[in-house]
């Protein structure tokens, strides 16, 4: 049942994914076009914000626990969208026959996440992660409160 803590867990969510992945466009490896990166991360932010963040902000006892509950699905999103776009990265080069096995291939799916995430590792995204992060699960938590 849609309520305003999954709206507003939904929203704040997928801004401060899309807030990451541009940001993220400033140390992508390679050069690479940023292109989709914020808005699949939006999107994807947004169903881990209403399937994730609204119901732990609506259960929490408290503004901790709902800061808590924020940090863990932003950390949530930034994996399934690195995991996603690795296996979207190790498809492209499998089509082009880069790979001899298709362990060679379920391989390179964790190999490219892993290389397309470390650059995620600098000061600034992880600040955008925790602040953003901690700011969705309390503001969540406070309109879980505000409107029941």
């Amino acid at each position: 049942m849609p309520t305003a803590a999954k709206l507003v867990g939904a929203l704040v969510t997928a801004l401060v994914a899309f807030g990451c992945a541009w940001a993220y466009g400033d140390v992508i490896p390679d050069g690479r076009p940023v292109g989709l990166l914020p808005f699949v991360s939006a999107a994807i932010g947004l169903c881990l914000g209403w399937f994730s963040l609204g119901p732990a902000a609506t259960g929490a006892s408290s503004l901790i626990d709902g800061m808590a509950s924020g940090l863990r699905v932003v950390v949530t999103v930034a994996i399934a969208v690195a995991a996603g776009f690795g296996t979207c990265d190790m498809l492209i080069r499998a089509m082009a026959g880069r790979y001899d096995t298709v362990l060679d291939a379920l391989l390179a799916i964790f190999y490219r996440t892993i290389e397309l995430g470390t650059p995620a590792l600098n000061a600034d995204l992880i600040m955008i992660l925790l602040l953003g992060g901690l700011g969705a699960g309390a503001v969540t938590y406070g309109a879980s409160r505000r409107w029941k």
